[in-house]
């Protein structure tokens, strides 16, 4: 009689994990939000500043996890028994977490998606940007610029470092987009068109130069 009987087990739908997650870095709640945040920033504080180990934070966030859920229980538990707390059931985890029908949902996207990476990868890795043919692979010049952007942040920050910004943009920059979409949609049409104008120049330059070396 020490507890009632168990609720009948229920499905997770990645579709209410995904939902919880936008809700989270759009604020939606800004109590969990500014938890999640919170506890965010003291861990990068432990790991880059006083220098523990990730493995150890995340061992001591599970073991911390353990010991207040074991004196949540008991101590409600405790509680229930001499009629101060309304006996609850006892939790139990679903016997589903992931459905055959949110996979499929999936399906699409992330064959997409692993296509699309592999074919870049594969320009990548060929070296698909044959400038005397006049045949320059866009995608190659995006990644090869991504990749010595994320050099120079590794070299000035750090790897803390970087996922520290990882962090702190997940959590400021789709609220501030939200706020904010008019002009910086205005301003990134700007900018990619200028980027467009001076690709041109550079591409028509290299033709040029390309063309002399050819007849020489």
């Amino acid at each position: 009689r020490l507890f009632m009987a168990p609720p009948e087990p229920t499905s997770f739908s990645l579709a209410q994990l995904r939902a919880s997650a936008v809700s989270l870095i759009m604020w939606r709640e800004p109590l969990n939000s500014a938890l999640v945040f919170t506890v965010g920033l003291f861990c990068f504080f432990l790991n880059g500043i006083l220098e523990y180990s990730s493995i150890t934070l995340i061992a001591y966030a599970a073991l911390i996890q353990i010991i207040a859920r074991i004196v949540y229980t008991n101590a409600r538990t405790a509680l229930a028994e001499i009629n101060i707390l309304e006996k609850r059931a006892v939790l139990s985890a679903p016997d589903t977490f992931v459905t055959e029908e949110d996979l499929a949902q999936l399906v699409p996207a992330v064959t997409s998606a692993i296509n699309g990476a592999l074919r870049t990868a594969f320009g990548v890795l060929v070296g698909e940007c044959d400038f005397f043919a006049g045949k320059v692979n866009v995608g190659v010049i995006k990644v090869a610029g991504v990749l010595y952007a994320i050099s120079l942040l590794g070299r000035l920050f750090g790897t803390t470092g970087v996922f520290f910004l990882a962090f702190l943009a997940a959590f400021t920059g789709p609220k501030v987009y939200e706020r904010k979409q008019r002009e910086i949609d205005s301003g990134y049409t700007l900018l990619k068109s200028k980027v467009s104008d001076a690709a041109f120049v550079v591409e028509r330059q290299l033709r040029g130069l390309l063309a002399k070396v050819k007849k020489s």
